[in-house]
């Protein structure tokens, strides 16, 4: 289950970056080690991007660790250590301080990613 992220409500800029967290889980009938991927969302380019309600897009990051030093590179697949049952996989989001963000506008920013746990 993924679950909405609760980004802030401000564009950043200057370098600065707005953080969130979220998570999905894997439903595993053993325990062990399972490759998974996050592809690049909808509207990816160089970064993932969100896209807004009102044109423009917001370039992000996402990490396994809360200190983003381990990013979840686009398709890339990352080990993740499950149960038997079900597994909570906490995924952290950075809304990049780049240079196409400093021209976002106010708006809603969206991007679907899609996960693929390989068993």
């Amino acid at each position: 289950m993924w679950r909405t992220w609760p980004w802030a409500s401000t564009t950043p800029s200057g370098g600065a970056s707005a953080e969130a967290q979220g998570s999905f889980e894997i439903n595993c009938a053993f325990a062990g080690t399972v490759p998974v991927t996050l592809d690049g969302g909808q509207n990816a380019g160089t970064f993932r991007r969100m896209a807004g309600d009102q044109g423009g897009f917001l370039d992000y990051q996402l990490y396994a660790a809360t200190n983003a030093s381990d990013p979840w590179e686009i398709s890339q697949p990352k080990n993740v250590t499950v149960v038997s049952g079900d597994t909570t996989v906490d995924v952290f989001g950075i809304i990049l301080g780049t240079a196409n963000n400093s021209t976002a506008g106010t708006g809603n920013y969206a991007d679907i990613v899609t996960i693929t746990a390989t068993f």
